[in-house]
């Protein structure tokens, strides 16, 4: 099978605004940086992790306390906050025997409807 012209024209593509485009091209971050945001915004993909987030925007709280809260298993919830903390989104500290979790950066929220009732419980 052979390709006509109306095919190659489909593949085609037209550069009207040859210094717009490598203008944007320029303005995009890193490929690391947007792979970075890319895991972040997976890792808030869950409503748990994010009712996780909008408790931990308020004050530091431990897996016990979270797991109460939330109504969930602790192990779920030590994996969900694992889960944040990988992408950078939880921090932790050790205070005695307990460790208690908080939230690295107030801005997130704020960029992904920190006023949004996020669902608790299973």
């Amino acid at each position: 099978m052979s390709l006509t012209k109306r095919d190659i024209d489909l593949y085609t593509v037209s550069c009207f605004n040859q210094g717009k485009i490598a203008a944007r091209k320029r303005q995009l971050p890193a490929v690391e940086d947007l792979e970075s945001a890319a895991n972040r915004h997976k890792a808030m993909g869950h409503p748990v992790r994010m009712a996780i987030l909008h408790l931990l925007a308020e004050e530091e709280c431990c897996v016990r306390d979270l797991a109460n809260i939330l109504n969930q298993p602790v192990s779920t919830v030590s994996q969900h906050l694992k889960t944040l903390k990988y992408a950078g989104l939880v921090g932790s500290c050790q205070h005695g025997k307990l460790v208690f979790y908080c939230q690295t950066s107030p801005k997130v929220l704020k960029r992904h409807g920190r006023g949004a009732q996020a669902p608790m419980g299973k």
